[in-house]
């Protein structure tokens, strides 16, 4: 009877230890949000590209404990760049913003606590990647015959056929200007006529 009734008096000490702890809760995220569970807190903020100030939308938006480097919950922005995390229990916690093209941004420091459950971030400026590029070369290529006010330029170097040729045969290809069999160079005669 003595054994019954010591069974009796732990089985109503365990029983009054689960109810205790049902009572003031367990900690929200396996034992590691150190909290009450009847402190639920609320973090909302926006994301802004920094130059044109305009929202960022589906950026990830990351939720992690900070003593333990675990990620608790994410999210994604919406069309005007605000995110929402509700019922958080509470805890020291990081966030961790990111979205592609632009540099990651880490937010440390936000607390959840009996006192405070509501923290808004505000705007928060996210930093597009900058890229600088190699020194460009800027290669133009002159025209062969070019029309200019006072005369007519051939340019010879841009003439893949006379590589390698004489310059007669160069001579032969340039406008106003003969070359008979025997190599004799000679201008073209051009009439001008003058309309009044």
């Amino acid at each position: 009877m003595a054994n019954f009734k010591s069974l009796l008096l732990v089985v109503s000490i365990i029983a009054q230890a689960i109810g205790a702890w049902a009572q003031f809760g367990a900690p929200i995220g396996g034992g590691m949000g150190g909290g009450n569970s009847a402190v639920l807190g609320r973090i909302t903020g926006s994301l802004v590209d920094s130059l044109t100030g305009k929202p960022v939308e589906f950026a990830t938006v990351s939720l992690e404990l900070s003593e333990f480097d675990k990620i608790v919950n994410g999210t994604t922005t919406n069309d005007l760049g605000k995110f929402e995390f509700d019922k958080i229990a509470k805890g020291n916690y990081r966030l961790t913003l990111g979205f592609l093209g632009y540099n990651d941004k880490r937010i440390d420091d936000i607390k959840i606590s009996t006192t405070i459950t509501e923290i808004s971030l505000g705007k928060i400026l996210l930093t597009p990647i900058s890229q600088e590029l190699d020194k460009v070369e800027i290669v133009g290529q002159r025209a062969l015959i070019e029309n200019k006010v006072d005369k007519i330029v051939y340019n010879a170097d841009q003439d893949i056929t006379s590589k390698g040729g004489q310059a007669s045969d160069i001579l032969k290809k340039v406008p106003m200007v003969t070359v008979d069999q025997d190599g004799n160079v000679q201008l073209r005669e051009v009439a001008i006529t003058y309309k009044y």
